[in-house]
């Protein structure tokens, strides 16, 4: 199966600190791979490693087999690359549907991209399009933020932590809604998450950092019940 996103013996230093030893791991066309861990373990840096955000201080990043290590943002994004962010990172200005229609504005007019945006937000169940987003309950900013990295029609989005806070039935709802969106709209998902419940629900390979480093990787119901991993993720 082809790779659109490959991390080979990634490395992430910040200070005396190794947030990331070594970390090689890849995403096939098609699939949802979960990312879990402790806190503390390297999920959110490897995200950022993947979308130019941080540049490692060892190993490559490659993007539909093209190297993209430490290039930049704008370079990945060009790529067909998105994602989102544990805290959303919204326009607070603009409205929450002006915030998903923005990305489209270089490819069609206002009202189409209105529409268009208007669309995505409905199937991911947010009502209150016109409020701007520090009126929104974070959860309802989490989907507006998803909506904006969905609605350009991307090749991979890359998610962290999209289920926090949500009741055990909202995360149903959530986890159902966007495989609907992936399978409808074709993209790839790399999804770091707390919510393990409902990663486990939508991942098709899940890799288990610890402490910077790949402890297993594997389909959900194996790696749940490895000895390493219930000892360093869940205490057990």
């Amino acid at each position: 199966m082809r790779e659109l996103i490959r991390c080979e013996g990634v490395s992430k230093r910040f200070g005396a600190t190794w947030a990331l030893r070594g970390v090689t791991v890849a995403l096939r066309e098609g699939e949802v791979l979960g990312v879990i861990g402790p806190n503390g373990s390297g999920k959110s840096t490897l995200l950022n490693a993947i979308s130019g955000l941080v540049r490692p201080d060892g190993g490559r990043v490659f993007v539909d087999g093209v190297d993209v290590t430490g290039r930049g943002p704008e370079v990945v994004a060009s790529m067909g690359v998105r994602r989102t962010f544990q805290v959303p990172r919204l326009i607070g200005g603009l409205s929450a549907l002006d915030n998903v229609a923005l990305p489209l504005l270089g490819r069609m007019g206002l009202e189409d991209a209105r529409r268009s945006a208007a669309e995505v937000l409905v199937k991911l169940g947010v009502g209150r399009v016109e409020e701007r987003p520090g009126r929104l309950p974070i959860a309802v900013r989490r989907k507006v933020e998803l909506a904006r990295a969905v609605v350009s029609g991307p090749r991979v989005i890359l998610i962290d932590e999209y289920l926090s806070g949500l009741t055990e039935q909202e995360v149903e709802e959530a986890v159902a809604t966007l495989l609907e969106l992936k399978e409808e709209m074709g993209f790839s998902v790399i999804w770091v998450e707390h919510v393990i419940s409902g990663l486990m629900r939508a991942a098709d390979r899940v890799v288990v950092l610890n402490e910077g480093s790949v402890l297993a990787e594997g389909p959900p119901a194996e790696v749940s019940v490895r000895r390493e991993v219930l000892e360093v993720y869940f205490g057990s």
